[in-house]
């Protein structure tokens, strides 16, 4: 893809300066530039000014022939360390190469004009990408914001919500590990009690789940907010996340819904499903550049969150609030309409999820074939996560601990001599192995983490 420097670009008008000022003497220049109406006019001109550009187009993947998903579109839209085997997706993702083009032109674009950008063009861009990406999880463009990540959601929520000692927020012991230390900093904070739901696996069923919420909701009408997981972390546990939310508002429990694996992975209809708060991360399963998550918000809670830092737009309304926060890095939200366009092109969210669970199958069948001694993680059928697979590693004749530290040496051996990126983590006295499967995965990949996890485990 091409990198442009904007000002090469040819324009159908002279310098916005010109374009809007004419032959104004300069008192009344200043007069003008102290007014709203110049002020929406000036934006919104040298925004037409430059909205002819390729930045501010809709994605085109420049080669229109569709790529055969697996090791084709890895060497052409992927960078990947060719000596690397990834099969650890959800744990940073992955930008395609012309997403990548794209953010650099971006990045030249704002360094050409900094002042222009921030303070003329980048509210305009950002909106747009808001605007698609709402269109991808089904949210009205004005309930969703964008965050850094999806960790942020915990505290940004939970700020919010003027907890009081007789207060209780429940988690569960599948909670991811960042969301846990939220509630137990804000518990401490407000003096608000901890409750936590306790799952062992095998798990039964999708009902026993909603019940165990239903029965902890009964004993404890303390609990005021429950942090629910969309995908659990590490653990691939695709929860009823529909149900609970319902769960919880006949309870007047407001919901702080993780869904950090969901984005890309799941579809997503953040109206329909109506929390109280929604995160997600775009840098996992949407291709985004790293640092870039959806948040939605309840129309109802709209006046009552605040972002972490508070800055210019302050009671300026949900969107604005977020959208300003101090001088920082836009480009990774900007991508994020970009990498919705990328998803389309490449064939949508249908082949790429046909792609991934047929290839996750075809894995799972030759895991449980050559490792002797595996199984898959006790997970019902309807629960299970679309693109992360856990499977048991075998006896390692005491090689690795069953606890932290080794999940850490093997997970470590295995990328360093094995140059194979899987998720290894204790559960139960036991190690097991999270490995996903991505459009630039194939079959080669599954065989290179069975080769190295049994010479591991010989």
């Amino acid at each position: 893809m091409k990198i442009l420097i904007p000002w090469q670009e040819s324009r159908a008008a002279t310098e916005p300066s010109q374009l809007l000022l004419g032959n104004l003497g300069y008192s009344d220049i200043d007069r003008w530039m102290d007014t709203p109406a110049f002020s929406k006019r000036f934006d919104q001109e040298i925004w037409e000014c430059h909205s002819n550009m390729d930045m501010y187009k809709p994605f085109t993947h420049e080669d229109e022939n569709e790529k055969q998903f697996g090791k084709e579109i890895r060497d052409c839209d992927f960078m990947y360390d060719p000596k690397m085997t990834f099969l650890n997706h959800g744990a940073f993702g992955g930008v395609p190469r012309p997403l990548f083009a794209r953010r650099l032109q971006v990045l030249e674009r704002i360094e050409s004009n900094p002042d222009e950008f921030f303070e003329y063009l980048v509210l305009q861009t950002w909106q747009t990408a808001v605007t698609k990406v709402a269109g991808f999880v089904g949210s009205s463009p004005s309930n969703l914001t964008f965050i850094p990540n999806a960790t942020s959601n915990g505290t940004i929520a939970l700020q919010s919500l003027n907890l009081q000692q007789s207060d209780g927020i429940l988690i569960t012991n599948l909670t991811h590990e960042s969301l846990r230390f939220s509630a137990a900093h804000f518990a401490k904070l407000t003096g608000a009690k901890l409750y936590c739901i306790n799952f062992t696996f095998p798990l039964i069923s999708k009902q026993d789940i909603i019940d165990k919420y239903q029965e902890m909701l009964n004993d404890t009408p303390a609990v005021k907010v429950a942090i629910l997981d969309h995908i659990t972390s590490p653990t691939a546990v695709k929860m009823p996340i529909e149900e609970l939310i319902k769960l919880c508002r006949t309870r007047n429990v407001k919901s702080i819904i993780d869904g950090a694996h969901a984005p890309g992975q799941v579809p997503l209809n953040l109206d329909d499903l109506q929390p109280d708060f929604y995160s997600g991360n775009m840098h996992k399963w949407g291709f985004t550049p790293r640092g870039c998550a959806i948040f939605w918000v309840h129309p109802e809670l709209h006046d009552q969150v605040r972002p972490l830092i508070v800055s210019h737009n302050y009671l300026k309304g949900f969107q604005l609030e977020f959208f300003k926060q101090a001088t920082r890095d836009y480009s990774p939200f900007i991508i994020a309409g970009a990498a919705v366009d990328y998803i389309d092109q490449i064939g949508g969210m249908a082949r790429i999820t046909e792609y991934n669970i047929s290839l996750r199958d075809k894995a799972v069948q030759y895991i449980l074939k050559e490792i002797k001694g595996t199984e898959l993680l006790g997970i019902p059928e309807d629960l299970r996560s679309p693109f992360l697979t856990i499977f048991k590693i075998p006896e390692c004749q005491s090689k690795y601990e069953k606890n932290k530290e080794g999940s850490l040496h093997l997970r470590k051996v295995l990328f360093v001599e094995h140059k194979v990126d899987v998720y290894i983590f204790a559960l139960q006295n036991q190690l097991w192995c999270r490995f996903t499967t991505h459009i630039y995965n194939h079959f080669k990949d599954i065989i290179k983490m069975v080769e190295a996890i049994q010479k591991e485990c010989s």
